[in-house]
């Protein structure tokens, strides 16, 4: 089969800036890590200044899987060891790290981690740019043991305020969880964090994307009907649903999604992009405000008209600009 991939460039509010592509050289690709053993789940980000974050999983601790980080400059430095250091001094196992960069070239991370409990915990922890640990040894504890957690997501907005979110299963019912941070590393939130939406039905994929008015947009899919849908709902900074109890349904409720992502597009709305399945496998996209009302048409509308397999999303969200590229098969 041929493929390609597609590009689709919009404005939604009228803005005039350009940008430029930087091109791939491999011949100046600039080794940024080593002593690795077998590293994973490898993550970077921008550290707002030049430089960037890198964040993987390695198990070269005594076999153990650890969660790793490093900085490097802009010139492609390690800021401190070039190995990288471990985000926490506990012994135990730990797995499937998130991050996002912070403020005061700072980052946070978030894994689960097996060091206290078999079932494990959700830990996290701010590291900066020099190799410090700011938020203790072991990090911070986001959920207690007896919290069956999964597909965990976060975000940390202009003021260094960290949103987490998480799906939590107990007594056969699946829980939406938002936790909220503090920049020194306080839990804001009572317990383990609010429920946003609580119901039988399985559910995964969470994502969280701060906005504009200090609360977040809460995603993640839910099975109804057997049809994976995705789902939203706004956190306020006080903890309360912008939307009510009964949460927006952005996708079809009679497609399958594949999978999505979600983009801050600034004015207090969140771009959503997602796969499903029909006759073919599509794209679709949508718009949602803060006030839960959608921008464009119910069940989100194609990319494109063109009938074939469209596949891999990625967008880009730049000054009032959307990026938009897939794959046509």
């Amino acid at each position: 089969l041929l493929q390609s991939i597609s590009f689709l460039f919009f404005f939604f509010v009228f803005c005039s800036s350009t940008f430029a592509q930087w091109a791939n050289n491999t011949s100046l690709n600039t080794k940024l890590v080593v002593k690795t053993s077998n590293p994973i789940n490898i993550l970077a980000d921008s550290d707002g200044n030049s430089g960037l974050f890198l964040v993987w999983e390695d198990n070269k601790s005594a076999g153990e899987p650890d969660i790793f980080f490093l900085h490097v400059d802009g010139e492609g430095k390690a800021s401190f060891r070039a190995d990288g250091k471990p985000v926490s001094l506990s012994s135990g196992q730990k797995n499937n790290p998130q991050f996002t960069p912070s403020i005061g070239n700072s980052a946070i991370v978030i894994w689960k981690d097996y060091s206290f409990n078999s079932s494990g915990q959700l830990i996290c922890q701010k590291v900066d740019g020099k190799g410090n640990l700011l938020w203790g040894e072991y990090g911070l504890q986001i959920t207690s043991p007896n919290v069956d957690a999964s597909d965990y997501a976060l975000a940390c907005d202009e003021r260094g305020i960290s949103f987490i979110t998480f799906i939590s299963k107990s007594g056969g019912e699946s829980s939406v969880i938002c936790q909220k941070v503090s920049a020194d590393g306080r839990l804001l939130f009572p317990g383990s964090g609010i429920k946003v939406h609580n119901s039988k039905n399985r559910k995964g994929l969470t994502s969280v994307v701060e906005d504009d008015s200090s609360g977040v947009f809460v995603l993640w899919t839910e099975l109804i009907n057997n049809k994976m849908i995705v789902h939203s709902n706004r956190v306020d900074a006080n903890g309360k649903l912008s939307f009510g109890k009964k949460p927006v349904a952005i996708s079809s409720p009679n497609l399958n999604v594949l999978k999505y992502s979600a983009y801050e597009t600034g004015d207090d709305k969140v771009y959503v992009v997602w796969q499903m399945h029909k006759e073919d496998t599509d794209v679709y996209h949508q718009m949602i405000g803060s006030n839960g009302k959608i921008s464009w048409k119910e069940d989100g509308i194609p990319v494109t008209r063109r009938a074939s397999d469209i596949t891999n999303p990625q967008a880009y969200v730049n000054d009032n600009q959307i990026y938009l590229t897939w794959t046509d098969e």
